[in-house]
């Protein structure tokens, strides 16, 4: 049963149709239509619900007086600060492993009409709409209500074990040893629920194309381009996950759409050509003009140079500027509730341990040298929230550049080589904060008035009283590093065709910064997940109707946290880490191919450490070594 394993690969069925098609009006124009259509179901498993510190009333009707000594009723204050009760743990394995099971639809069609406006210009009309539909069900939830209901059990004047409030039918249920429930309890206690969503993409758009003017280096190619585009998403839980009757937090429907305007022109210009210094020297130039009804008008444009010094060197560069509009989810999602403990940074034994700015924005807000949250306000354990999208959200914005070259020496026919510098900087990311992150960059911030400080509100006494959990325009993000590329093929007259390809990045910098306060950058250059070198190796054989490949993916030696030293912890370092895949093919004719492979050859499993089995994000085959066969036909 679904309580006796655990997945390693989440069990995954899909089929795929699509048609093309192509119809020639005349010479200059045809029409063109595409369409394709994918279902999947899929399946997963979590475990059993967990209860944390559920109350227990000493008149329990399955309380002995035996278990009522070891638990230690009446000899301390327990749960609730009440003698009459204590907090149990407990995994309710009765209920078995949560189940996940969704169906999802994937459908998209274009149509279109595409021809020459000229013998020097081009055209591109379509209009395209794509869906996603997914039916989402989830098994051995727990009702919340019924099941304290059934927990608050007493024994009836005939010595039965009954629930104290019997509305409903309630059936009491048996907390104490495993499997003690009856399946009475169980049945009445447990359920399913489900959610329906679709997300739903409509564009039109018009591109025209071709030569604008001849210059002696040759002609200006111009491409414009106008389209309109709308995005839609409706989410519907159903009544038990939107009344928050099922165990853990409210999940409320969410149901909108935004749509965007857009306008580009891009240019290449030829400046130079078959001079003594450039067999060409061109000028890329890229405008994208943006109306999103949501986060208001952008722009996004780059800069281009290609300088083809020889045949064999040439060197490129660019600088660009790029935008992210918020996503649906992002503005409008109706989240639900969210609980958290809060750490009030204003209190007297806090307001001096944040930056500069701390103490003068807490006297600002009310609170004093010695000011704290009251009794009541401390006692408790954790505050509820909600937690949900911001329509207020603007778009991101990056700007990154880049310079590279290329060299393919004359002398060594086919070889490549390519180095790239990038840099990339995202400003005004869209982040999700949590109340205590808004708490704490509320009063560390230079300005009392910021948007963390809107997130959450005080009462008359200035206890925090509400809070919301969302995402702002707050992050910042910076990249760079260097990008590797070798190609070097071998022909042979009687043994086919060999080859060796290299594409290797060297990480020279990461951090991520979620306030955009300075002492909350982040830099994980050489951390699990950015590693200094990462690699991506193939050596290839080609010969007649046969194709292998013998393909590596190798990351370099890492550290699970770059500020930790080996006071903090004796299992910082990770090891390089290579895993080796081999591929076979054959095609017995233009219709028929059939291909074999083995996944992690050598079998190789992620470093024993703790940061590599508890935070892998498929960063690591965690399957070992496996094989596969395939074949394709075509009719």
């Amino acid at each position: 049963s679904p309580k006796d394993y655990e997945m390693i690969r989440t069990p995954l069925e899909r089929e795929v149709f699509s048609l093309n098609a192509n119809y020639e009006l005349n010479d200059s124009h045809s029409l063109f239509f595409e369409s394709s259509y994918a279902s999947s179901s899929s399946q997963g498993f979590s475990t059993a619900p967990i209860q944390l510190f559920m109350p227990i009333n000493f008149t329990n009707g399955y309380l002995t007086e035996s278990m009522k000594d070891v638990l230690g009723f009446g000899t301390y204050l327990g749960f609730l600060g009440q003698e009459n009760y204590i907090g149990l743990n407990r995994i309710d394995s009765e209920f078995g492993n949560r189940q996940f099971e969704e169906e999802r639809e994937t459908s998209r069609f274009v149509i279109g009409v595409q021809g020459e406006l000229s013998d020097d210009w081009y055209y591109n009309f379509h209009f395209q709409q794509g869906k996603v539909v997914s039916d989402t069900l989830w098994k051995g939830e727990i009702l919340t209500a019924r099941y304290f209901q059934a927990l608050d059990s007493v024994k009836d004047g005939a010595g039965n074990v009954v629930c104290r409030d019997i509305s409903n039918g309630c059936t009491p249920f048996n907390p104490f040893g495993v499997n003690q429930a009856s399946q009475e309890s169980i049945d009445w206690i447990g359920t399913t629920s489900s959610r329906k969503a679709t997300d739903k993409q409509t564009s039109t758009g018009l591109t025209i194309d071709g030569d604008l003017y001849e210059l002696p280096a040759g002609f200006i190619s111009a491409a414009f381009s106008a389209e309109y585009r709308k995005e839609e998403v409706r989410s519907i839980p159903d009544e038990l996950m939107s009344s928050g009757q099922i165990s853990g937090n409210l999940v409320l429907p969410l149901i909108g759409s935004y749509n965007v305007k857009e306008a580009s022109a891009e240019f290449s210009v030829p400046l130079l050509a078959g001079t003594d210094y450039a067999d060409a020297l061109n000028v890329d130039l890229a405008y994208r003009w943006m109306d999103y009804s949501s986060a208001g008008v952008h722009n996004a444009w780059k800069l281009g140079v290609n300088w083809d010094i020889n045949a064999e060197l040439k060197v490129r560069a660019s600088r660009s500027k790029s935008v992210r509009a918020p996503t649906n989810g992002e503005l409008l999602s109706q989240g639900g509730t969210t609980f958290s403990d809060i750490t009030d940074v204003c209190s007297v034994d806090a307001i001096d341990l944040g930056t500069e700015y701390r103490r003068g924005n807490c006297e600002i807000a009310g609170m004093t040298d010695d000011w704290q949250p009251s009794e009541a306000w401390q006692s408790a354990d954790d505050y509820e929230g909600i937690i949900k999208g911001n329509d207020a959200l603007d778009a991101e914005t990056s700007f990154d550049y880049t310079f590279g070259f290329s060299y393919t020496p004359s002398e060594l026919n086919g070889l490549s080589f390519t180095v790239d510098y990038w840099n990339i900087k995202i400003n005004n990311a869209i982040t999700f904060v949590d109340v205590n992150t808004a708490v704490r960059a509320c009063y560390d911030s230079e300005n009392a008035d910021n948007l963390f400080c809107d997130n959450f509100q005080r009462d008359e006494s200035l206890d925090i009283v509400s809070y919301v959990a969302a995402p702002i325009n707050a992050a910042v993000f910076e990249a760079k590093g260097v990008d590797l590329e070798l190609h070097l093929p071998l022909s042979t007259e009687d043994y086919g065709t060999f080859s060796v390809d290299l594409l290797s990045t060297y990480l020279i910098h990461w951090s991520s910064n979620g306030t955009g306060l300075a002492t909350d950058t982040d830099v994980a250059t050489g951390e699990m997940k950015d590693p200094r070198w990462k690699a991506h190796m193939s050596l290839s054989w080609v010969y007649a109707g046969l194709n292998m490949q013998f393909v590596g993916d190798y990351r370099h030696a890492t550290v699970g946290d770059v500020t930790h030293t080996i006071e903090d912890t004796d299992f910082n370092n990770i090891p390089s880490y290579i895993k080796w895949d081999l591929l076979a093919g054959y095609d017995f004719d233009e219709n028929l191919n059939v291909r074999l492979g083995v996944k992690n050859v050598f079998d190789r499993f992620a470093p024993r450490n703790p940061y590599t089995y508890s935070n892998n994000s498929g960063l690591f085959d965690s399957l070992g070594r496996s094989l596969y066969a395939g074949l394709t036909y075509k009719f």
